[in-house]
């Protein structure tokens, strides 16, 4: 019982270094979450209160790449983590 606990032990510290980097990303991640309201709340801002088509444009752009960038690396993320899953179980 104490061996497997050891080896398991040696597992996780093994992929301490990953489990920063997937923190890292998840706080990056996260921030992005706050797109969709920061768009909002700059639509109702900015747009609505000039009635300018050309602020809209720019900032529904910057909302779209946010968007794609939070895609990209939440699936960097998924791959990542179904790796280290896969270096857990044993063959």
């Amino acid at each position: 019982m104490v061996k497997s606990q050891s080896l398991i032990q040696k597992s996780f510290r093994s992929l301490t270094p990953i489990y920063i980097g997937v923190g890292l990303l998840s706080l990056v991640i996260n921030l992005l979450m706050l797109t969709g309201p920061l768009y909002m709340l700059q639509i109702y801002d900015r747009v609505l209160a000039s009635g300018s088509v050309p602020t809209l444009m720019v900032i529904s752009a910057f909302a779209f790449g946010m968007f794609a960038f939070y895609g990209i690396l939440d699936g960097f993320r998924q791959r990542i983590l179904a790796r280290m899953a896969r270096g857990l179980i044993p063959n």
